[in-house]
């Protein structure tokens, strides 16, 4: 399975405003950058079969600009275990049993979920070898055993300069 991971884009700060952390929204320049990162994924082939996202607003608001901005929009789903306490090892089991028919998926989440899904996959072990800024994607490839290794990985600048 060819897998890429995506970091949500910039967000609302947390504070009194968003007393719900879930709630945060990208911020206009998260947006604009978002849409700016699609054009970049679209650049390199980037496209995937289906979008999985975090339930969190700044997630979907994420994988909502990319679905619309690749040139192949994506089927586009919600998965719990894509919030940012879930363990890697949820993700992977849903990925499994959900989607392994599916050549090419994008799950769009948080830190330090997604650096721990990376690891994971690679090791099988929860630990932070790789940090995700805002807006990073990596492209992973993953055995049916869940276990794969790291393509490439690129940060938010690298792809709105591709665009």
């Amino acid at each position: 399975m060819n897998l890429y991971i995506l970091r949500h884009g910039i967000a609302a700060d947390r504070g009194v405003e968003y007393p719900d952390d879930s709630l945060r929204p990208l911020t206009g320049k998260g947006i604009k950058r978002m849409r700016l990162e699609a054009e970049g994924m679209n650049a390199i082939g980037v496209a995937p079969d289906v979008i999985i996202s975090s339930p969190l607003v700044r997630a979907i608001q994420t994988a909502e600009i990319v679905r619309d901005g690749l040139n192949a929009p994506p089927q586009m789903a919600i998965s719990e275990t894509l919030v940012p306490e879930a363990h890697p090892s949820q993700t992977l089991r849903e990925l499994a049993s959900k989607y392994s028919s599916i050549r090419s998926l994008m799950v769009v989440g948080h830190e330090p979920h997604l650096s721990s899904l990376v690891s994971y996959i690679m090791t099988g072990q929860v630990s932070w070898l790789i940090t995700l800024k805002k807006g990073a994607l990596c492209n992973m490839d993953i055995s049916a055993s869940g276990r794969g290794q790291l393509l490439w990985a690129l940060a938010p600048r690298q792809l709105r300069t591709l665009a």
